[in-house]
C-alpha cells in the first residue's frame, strides 16, 4: 500500500506524474462519519472552504428542477408522476453534508 504525494517517480527516479496517488493491491476503504465530498473541482491554493460544494449543489438543484418539470408534464397528461420527495431529501442531506452522505462531483460529469 502506498501514498505518493507531489512529484511522482518510479524506482528508477523516472517521472510518473504530479499530484498524489493512493494505491493498494488489496481492499481499500474510506470512512468519514459526518460525510464524504469527492470532487475534481479546482480549488486554487486552497483559498475556499473545505466543503465549498456550490457546483455540486447547483447540479443537484438542476436535476431536481428537471424531475419536477417532468412530474408536472406527467400530471398534466394524466400519466403516473415521478416521486421527487426522495430527491428533495437527498439534496437537503448533501447540502454542506448536513447529514452523513457521499457526494461526488465533477463539472464535466461523472
Amino acid at each position: 500500500t502506498q501514498l505518493n504525494i507531489g512529484h511522482l517517480v518510479d524506482q528508477n527516479k523516472e517521472q510518473r506524474g504530479e499530484g498524489f496517488e493512493l494505491r493498494t493491491d488489496e481492499w481499500g476503504a474510506i470512512a468519514a462519519n459526518k460525510g464524504l465530498y469527492l470532487t475534481s473541482q479546482t480549488e486554487p491554493k486552497a483559498q475556499g472552504k473545505q466543503l465549498d460544494m456550490q457546483g455540486a449543489i447547483t447540479q443537484l438543484e438542476n436535476a431536481l428542477s428537471i424531475a419536477k418539470a417532468l412530474q408536472n408534464a406527467a400530471t398534466a397528461s394524466e400519466a403516473h408522476g415521478a416521486d421527487t420527495d426522495s430527491q428533495e431529501q437527498l439534496k437537503a442531506t448533501l447540502t454542506q453534508l448536513a447529514q452523513s452522505g457521499i457526494l461526488a462531483y465533477a463539472q464535466e460529469g461523472i
